[in-house]
């Protein structure tokens, strides 16, 4: 299967070269704005290898050998670009949507553009729209920057994209009645890191059904990918080495509007495995930030588990005052206050009896995939509870070699 170039693009632009680099060469030095080593393209004592951040190229003065990080991977891996172009987009959450009886290549590139022009579309009806102004300002939505920043929209009762049918179908924007998806309904387009669009989450103003509408899967949208505020998010993530995750839409713009700039939001979905392995390529850190009520504690404890499984050194839980969510305390976060990931599947863990809680805790410390890891965790946990350090691990072996 052949693809456009602007999957391509999006795969160079999202993908991390120095980290790709380095992780087959070996740490480079910085000299300047650039880092630079031996070449592994030919015999070299003398450096000769740079590689630029900021033009997101790499060139061997010695060889002449030069490219992005697909030309770069292909090269070194000894795979066709092709191949380093999935494996790449698989690592850094592009969605390389295949052909199939129903989905030609032609129509995945056609998804995109309808959906954009859904976008464009939904947000020119929301900026003529009075009554809908007024709600998202309630809501905290006051400028016309943020409506621009967000992409924000609103779907009418009724409207017209002047597009294909068929395409409006695989781009999921028609129910299974082949009417439109999403009426009345504020609009919050969900973007991949380059700034694609995905499909949308939609929240009814006034509720007759669904609070939130999501898109369905599509070619194009998978929800236990995407992530609601990646592209927004992604520079303040890389730059603190830190992500918060969040739940709804309004919750992840209200946390950017007071300078909780590296939040992003699940869509419609818990918060993944996939979700933890992508981000864990931009950072080590994260601050799980979900309501405050026990679904919100149910999704912390699997958010939990998947960040430690993904490799995960700091996990913080934000805990909220009992039925408010991040979009309440977003401006008044000192209600807000900070537990371990520890501290809090300690206290919030249920279960039968105190062995059985202690097991449950034990299982999700399993996950991390370093020992090393798993013994900070361990100690810990020893400190919260009564039990010793020796029996935790003698316990932990047991749950570890249940799974061999």
């Amino acid at each position: 299967m052949t693809y456009d170039k602007t999957i391509f693009e999006a795969v160079v632009n999202a993908a991390d070269l120095q980290y790709e680099v380095e992780a087959r060469m070996g740490k480079l030095k910085r000299v300047g704005n650039s880092m630079q080593g031996c070449c592994p393209f030919h015999a070299e004592k003398s450096p000769s290898f740079s590689l630029s951040s900021q033009k997101n190229m790499w060139k061997c003065f010695g060889c002449g050998e030069s490219g992005d990080v697909i030309s770069f991977v292909a090269k070194y891996d000894k795979i066709s670009p092709m191949e380093a172009m999935r494996l790449l987009a698989t690592r850094y959450n592009i969605p390389m949507p295949e052909a199939t009886a129903d989905v030609s290549a032609s129509d995945i590139q056609d998804i995109a553009a309808t959906l954009k022009i859904a976008a464009i579309k939904f947000t020119s009806s929301l900026l003529n729209n009075k009554e809908v102004k007024r709600y998202i300002v309630n809501r905290g939505i006051t400028s016309m920057d943020m409506v621009k920043h967000w992409n924000l929209g609103y779907a009418p009762m009724s409207y017209e994209l002047d597009t294909v049918k068929k395409i409006e179908a695989l781009a999921g924007l028609h129910n299974s009645k082949g009417d439109w998806l999403f009426r009345d309904r504020i609009m919050f387009p969900i973007e991949d890191i380059t700034g694609r669009i995905l499909g949308f989450t939609a929240r009814s103003i006034i509720i007759t059904g669904p609070k939130y509408l999501n898109s369905p899967e599509t070619a194009l949208f998978h929800k236990s990918k995407a992530l609601y505020g990646i592209r927004q998010a992604i520079a303040s993530i890389k730059s603190s080495k830190m992500v918060v995750i969040t739940e709804g839409p309004f919750d992840v713009i209200a946390l950017h509007a007071n300078n909780v700039t590296s939040a992003v939001g699940t869509c419609g979905t818990a918060f993944t495995k996939e979700h933890a392995e992508f981000l864990k390529r931009y950072c080590d850190k994260a601050l799980c930030f979900f309501d405050g009520d026990k679904a919100g504690r149910q999704a912390t404890i699997r958010a939990i588990e998947n960040l430690f499984a993904a490799g995960f050194k700091g996990v913080e839980v934000a805990i909220l005052p009992e039925g408010k969510d991040a979009a309440d305390v977003a401006s008044n976060l000192e209600l807000v206050t900070d537990e371990t990931a520890m501290e809090f599947l300690s206290k919030n863990i249920e279960a039968d009896d105190e062995e059985e809680k202690i097991n449950a805790i034990l299982s999700i410390i399993s996950r991390c995939p370093t020992p090393i890891r798993r013994d900070i965790l361990i100690r810990e946990l020893a400190d919260l509870t009564n039990y010793s350090q020796f029996s935790l691990i003698e316990q932990l072996n047991q749950v570890l070699s249940r799974r061999i």
